[in-house]
């Protein structure tokens, strides 16, 4: 019946975009536009074999996994081939298909997509600009009106190369010629060609093509941390199912330009150090993870959503009931590392956070209230979106998972680790969103919490479930995810747009 479910989810979605070719969203607020011109059959093709061949390698792997004689190196290998094969297919959908890396770099420049990388690339002293970045956000556009200072200096890191050292720029330039198909004249004309376009030089385009591939490389390396966490909580093979199925997730590998990317590494590396301090029971982890999500927040006020899955994670994850004197450690530890990073932003950089994130949240709440999207609407409607992006046939599964095992589950007993990271994902969601904190929100923003829904796939442990072997609901969830990526793939690119 599952799988009959997911089937028709997907069918439902090929007969929304391809024949009755209607937006996804809600189309007095917000859509995801499918294209007039859909993506050429040849660059289709192109991303096809992209997949395909990652799939066929990462299959092969798992598959010498099972039956070779060294499972701890095949173990690497596949989860390395499986981040290695999630970059190239990100670029391929980024850059890679026919008129790509144009409207890519469009997007760079456009005010509409991002304001960051034309901060970044007039930025010359990170100092100087993070001091006098409150008055900044007063007079910025929605982007840095409503974030830190964080993103424009994690663009700025890769604009520096690309921009300022001469081999970083010829390579740069190499890359946005050759797959762009265009010279650096011709795509810098296409980038300022839209209305409000930051009007920089021919010169800016190699490093707009090196920001909008960045991002990528760490939501692939995302993986890693995730593998982590999960074999920590259960065994290498059912880690290597999770990070399988987010591998497929929509919103990964469409969006690979988007910096999101690099908020989904920060947060996975944040629920792996909370993870082995729950599962070591010492507070040295949890400071760490404080450090981190105070980091993170340095770079997006959205990261403070994560503080909750913490702390939901070190409620239904403890082996027994978790005294209050353990989780009062756990919390002064946590918020001491937060408080660390904070202050070592503050000194280091000259930037006041709490007032910056006074300022920005206001900011948000005023620009999601007002025409574009209404809170009513979108608390709900936010949720049909992350589905969406999370993939609809691993929604459908976590779904049924997670309601299936809260059925069997007591207060008396712990949960088991894919029910308990995916209702930390979920708590994470909704009580922001039912607090009234994040208010008219799209899904695709929860990117960062998505691989600890998918978790939430996993069977619960049972007798005669096989260690190694890898169950026909794993590959058939992930061969759906993958023709739904084809099937946005061929309507919805490209899905950065500079307008």
């Amino acid at each position: 019946m599952l799988a009959l479910a997911q089937c028709a989810l997907v069918a439902l979605l090929a007969v929304w975009l391809l024949v009755l070719r209607w937006p996804l969203g809600y189309p007095p607020e917000w859509v995801w536009q499918a294209s007039a011109m859909p993506t050429p059959m040849h660059g289709l093709f192109g991303i096809a074999r992209a997949l395909l061949a990652s799939g066929v390698l990462v299959g092969a792997a798992l598959w010498m996994r099972q039956r070779g004689t060294h499972p701890r190196f095949w173990t690497a290998a596949t989860l390395l081939l499986l981040v290695g094969s999630v970059f190239l297919c990100q670029v391929a959908l980024s850059v890679g298909y026919p008129g790509g890396m144009a409207w890519a770099v469009a997007s760079q420049f456009s005010p509409v997509a991002s304001e960051y990388f034309d901060s970044a690339f007039r930025l010359e002293d990170p100092v100087s600009y993070c001091r006098d970045y409150l008055e900044t956000m007063r007079h910025a556009g929605y982007h840095l009106a409503t974030h830190p200072p964080g993103m424009v200096l994690l663009h700025w890191v890769f604009v520096v190369p690309a921009r300022d050292i001469e081999i970083g720029r010829a390579l740069a330039t190499r890359f946005a010629e050759g797959v762009g198909g265009m010279s650096l004249a011709e795509l810098g004309r296409f980038a300022r060609h839209y209305p409000g376009a930051a009007q920089l030089p021919d010169g800016a385009v190699p490093a707009a093509a090196a920001a909008a591939v960045a991002p990528s490389l760490f939501g692939a390396l995302s993986l890693i941390p995730l593998f982590a966490l999960v074999r920590r909580l259960t065994d290498i093979s059912r880690a290597l199912w999770v990070a399988l199925l987010f591998a497929t997730a929509p919103s990964l590998l469409l969006l690979g330009q988007c910096a999101d990317q690099w908020v989904l590494f920060i947060s996975m590396v944040l629920a792996w150090l909370a993870v082995e301090g729950i599962t070591r029971d010492h507070w040295v982890w949890f400071a760490a993870a404080g450090v981190v999500a105070g980091l993170g927040t340095a770079v997006t006020f959205g990261f403070l959503t994560c503080c909750v899955a913490v702390g939901v994670l070190a409620v239904v994850l403890s082996p027994s009931r978790p005294t209050v004197r353990r989780l009062a450690i756990r919390a002064v530890a946590f918020a001491s590392g937060f408080a660390g990073a904070w202050a070592l932003v503050s000194v280091t950089l000259g930037v006041n956070l709490i007032a910056v994130c006074e300022q920005g949240l206001n900011a948000h709440a005023r620009a999601t209230l007002g025409p574009q999207r209404t809170h009513a609407v979108w608390a709900w409607l936010n949720f049909v979106e992350l589905a969406l992006f999370l993939g609809l046939p691993v929604a459908a599964r976590v779904a049924s998972m997670v309601w299936a095992q809260l059925k069997l589950w007591s207060p008396r007993r712990p949960m088991t680790a894919g029910l308990a990271l995916a209702v930390a994902g979920l708590s994470a969601m909704v009580l922001p969103s039912a607090l009234g904190l994040v208010r008219g929100e799209v899904g695709r923003i929860w990117l960062f919490l998505m691989p600890l829904l998918v978790a939430g796939a996993l069977p619960a442990p049972g007798p005669g479930q096989p260690a190694n072997e890898v169950p026909r609901w794993l590959a058939m969830t992930a061969s759906l995810q993958i023709a739904q990526v084809l099937l946005m793939a061929a309507v919805m690119l490209p899905m950065v747009r500079p307008y």
